[in-house]
C-alpha cells in the first residue's frame, strides 16, 4: 500500500507511472487502482509471469478498497 500512497501523492489520474524495475508489479497494481497508466520493465521472465498473474488477481480489488477508504 506504500506504492498506492506514493502514486496518489506524486501524480494525477490519467498520468503514466514508469517503473524500470517492475519486480512483482506492485507499482502497476497501485497505479491501475489509482486510475493511472503504468509502464513496467522486468528482465526475469518468471518474475514477469508472476507479476502478470498478480496484477490480474484479487490484489487490485484490495488496493481499490483501500483507496476508497483513504479518500473518504
Amino acid at each position: 500500500l506504500l506504492f498506492t500512497e506514493l502514486i496518489m501523492l506524486s501524480s494525477k489520474p490519467g498520468d503514466t507511472v514508469f517503473d524500470p524495475f517492475a519486480g512483482s508489479g506492485a507499482s502497476g497494481v497501485a497505479a491501475d487502482a489509482c486510475g493511472r497508466n503504468w509502464i513496467g520493465c522486468e528482465l526475469d521472465e518468471e518474475m514477469y509471469n508472476n507479476s502478470k498473474n498478480w496484477l490480474d488477481n484479487y490484489y487490485k480489488e484490495l488496493v481499490k478498497e483501500y483507496i476508497q477508504h483513504r479518500v473518504k
